[in-house]
C-alpha cells in the first residue's frame, strides 16, 4: 500500500512539474521524502507489533500447557538446566518450583585421607 501511495505522489509531482515547471520540485521532493519516511516507520512498527503478538501467543500457549507455572520452558536446548543460585527461574521473577533442600553427607571416617 505504501508503494502505491508513493507512486501516486511521484506521478502527481511529475504532472505538476510538466504543468508548472521545475519550481514545484521545491515542495514536491520534500513531500515525497516525508511520505517515504512515514511508510518506512509504519513498516518497521508493524513488523515489531507482529513479533510481539507472536511472542504473546507463544506465552499464552505455554500457559495453557502449564497453568500452574511449574515448568519454565525458555529459549535454547538446555535452557534452565544450569541455573545460577539466587537468580529467578522465570522472567516474571517467580521461582518455578521450590528449591530442593540439600542435606550434608555423613562425616568422613577418621582414618581416611581426603583430597
Amino acid at each position: 500500500m505504501g508503494t502505491v501511495v508513493l507512486g501516486m505522489e511521484i506521478a502527481a509531482v511529475a504532472f505538476a512539474v510538466y504543468g508548472f515547471g521545475w519550481l514545484v520540485l521545491l515542495i514536491g521532493v520534500p513531500l515525497i521524502v516525508g511520505t517515504l519516511l512515514i511508510v518506512l516507520v509504519a513498516t518497521v512498527s508493524e513488523r515489531n507489533r507482529r513479533i510481539r503478538q507472536e511472542r504473546a501467543e507463544q506465552a499464552e500457549q505455554a500457559r495453557k500447557l502449564d497453568p500452574e507455572g511449574t515448568v519454565y520452558l525458555g529459549r535454547g536446548l538446555m535452557s534452565g538446566f544450569f541455573e545460577l543460585p539466587g537468580l529467578p527461574a522465570r522472567p516474571d521473577g517467580q521461582q518455578a518450583a521450590p528449591p530442593i533442600p540439600t542435606q550434608p553427607g555423613p562425616p568422613p571416617a577418621p582414618g581416611r585421607i581426603h583430597h
